[in-house]
């Protein structure tokens, strides 16, 4: 049995050198997901990294994953890599339980990617969570894929694809959701 729920999300990106800040909201009925990513460069290639995320609305439930790690960057020609490494905690308040749940577990992110012609970037990617969809194991990884074309210095295009794997054993292999999504970036002159 196949079932597919559409969603609609909005994304705004604030950025400041060396601050960077994401503010999205998802609306996936009767799910609402808002979800804050924080990014702070401290030095070339590394920063510390913040995730906060709510998602309200099945069964009178909410729930809440909050991600803190550190991320590490290597340039090799056109070649990029990156991994990352933190906590990541989530609490589940429901209205017929007494007291919430609470689940702690490692975040990991790795990531390769490649740019070609100088305007055209792919990137595959492994990790515990995106802005919007957070996984409460490590066995259940979120596997995609980015791909972005620079029309110019100020404007580039891209897509991105993801699938999370199911974290209930023995069937780890089983994808449980699915996220498509296509994006536009303007960052004006100086």
């Amino acid at each position: 049995m196949k079932e597919h729920a559409p969603s609609v999300a909005a994304v705004v990106n604030l950025e400041s050198s060396p601050y960077s800040l994401a503010i999205g909201y998802r609306n996936r009925m009767p799910v609402h997901d808002i979800s804050l990513y924080g990014h702070r460069t401290i030095a070339p290639n590394f920063g510390i990294v913040t995730y906060v995320h709510t998602a309200f609305g099945t069964a009178d439930s909410i729930l809440t994953d909050f991600v803190i790690g550190y991320e590490q960057g290597f340039m090799l020609k056109n070649l990029s890599l990156s991994y990352a490494l933190g906590l990541q905690a989530s609490t589940s308040f429901f209205p017929f339980l007494e007291r919430p749940l609470f689940n702690a577990s490692p975040y990991l992110a790795a990531s390769i990617g490649y740019t070609c012609f100088n305007r055209c970037k792919v990137t595959l990617f492994t990790t515990t969570n995106t802005l919007f969809e957070y996984a409460c194991q490590s066995i259940s990884p979120i596997l995609g894929s980015t791909c972005t074309l620079s029309i110019s210095n100020e404007f580039e295009i891209g897509a991105t694809y993801s699938i999370q794997l199911s974290d209930v054993s023995p069937e780890a292999v089983l994808i449980t959701s699915k996220e498509v999504g296509v994006y536009g970036t303007y960052k004006p002159k100086k």
